[in-house]
């Protein structure tokens, strides 16, 4: 189970995460900003006042949101490996 240390909220709807082990990870949440949870945090200021939560291991906005560790590492590693991909590689999955 991944910790998140730290969180400075950035601009632009990104958060900057420090993880355990002193893991330093930008998440951008511009994508997750819908639904009638998550919607309200388009205001800047909301967005801005988010906190450590202390069970689970996580993040918590004024409006009652909350958001995992686990999960904000995992989407966070997940969209680094599209990033690093060539666009004039043909890449494969296995079946």
């Amino acid at each position: 189970m991944r910790h998140i240390l730290s969180v400075i909220p950035k601009d632009n709807y990104t958060l900057q995460l420090t993880f355990d082990g002193d893991e330093e990870r930008i998440f951008d949440l511009k994508p997750y900003l819908r639904g009638s949870l998550f919607v309200p945090l388009r205001n800047e200021e909301l967005f801005k006042k988010v906190e450590l939560s202390k069970k689970p291991s996580g993040l918590i906005r004024p409006n009652g949101a909350d958001l995992c560790a686990d999960m904000l590492y995992m989407i966070h590693a997940h969209t680094q490996r599209k990033v690093e991909r060539s666009p004039h590689v043909q890449y494969f999955q296995r079946r």
